[in-house]
């Protein structure tokens, strides 16, 4: 089952109303990222999860990637300015707690303070393989696209595609496909940006 998070750089390429007008019912995010954007101050102010991100379904909270140190706090390096973040467990699991999301992610070494003092988010707790459920976006992000039907799937950044100006697959609804996007173009649109600058991203004006 594809659960897109909405905090990686897969998921992000999409708004919450594209990901819900392709019927998606269950996402994720990433709490480290969202400590460090928008941050605890504003996490902890939020009345739900769900709230935050206007998200109709239901939300996996994912905790995995919040590592620990030696004296028992939980640290995050941003990925902004190299600012090292340290939190208590307590407070990590307190905002878990106010968050109120459907599942959540916990590393194990959360799992014992959480199982004496936060039950309510133990009952929430599922084994999330990370990999295997966002891994349709990572594959987007690197060009391969999954084609319905007879048709295999193919990587949209070879040059055969260059002229082919057929749709990515004329049996799916989604917005890319539904509205027109043909091969050519999305071979075209990876061609140029990788030709770019890394720190200079293309910007493609409308006519």
């Amino acid at each position: 089952m594809f659960v897109p998070s909405l905090t990686d750089e897969a998921g992000t390429v999409l708004t919450v109303s594209d990901w819900v007008s392709i019927d998606v019912k269950l996402a994720s995010c990433d709490l480290s990222d969202l400590l460090l954007k928008p941050g605890i101050v504003v996490l902890q102010q939020l009345d739900s999860l769900a709230a935050y991100w206007d998200w109709p379904g239901e939300l996996v909270l994912n905790a995995l990637f919040i590592p620990n140190n030696a004296q028992g706090q939980c640290v995050i390096r941003s990925k902004y300015d190299g600012k090292i973040l340290r939190f208590t467990y307590d407070e990590i699991l307190l905002l878990i707690q106010q968050l109120n999301p459907d599942y959540v992610a916990l590393p194990a070494y959360l799992l014992p303070l959480a199982t004496q003092a936060y039950p309510d988010i133990i009952l929430k707790c599922i084994d999330y393989d990370l990999e295997h459920a966002n891994k349709p976006g990572q594959d987007a992000l690197q060009g391969l696209m999954y084609a319905s039907g007879d048709e295999v799937d193919y990587l949209i950044t070879d040059n055969k595609y260059a002229m082919d100006f057929s749709v990515l697959d004329k049996a799916c609804g989604c917005p890319a496909c539904s509205d027109g996007y043909t091969r050519a173009y999305l071979n075209m649109l990876d061609a140029v940006n990788n030709a770019q600058p890394q720190s200079q991203p293309l910007v493609i004006e409308s006519l």
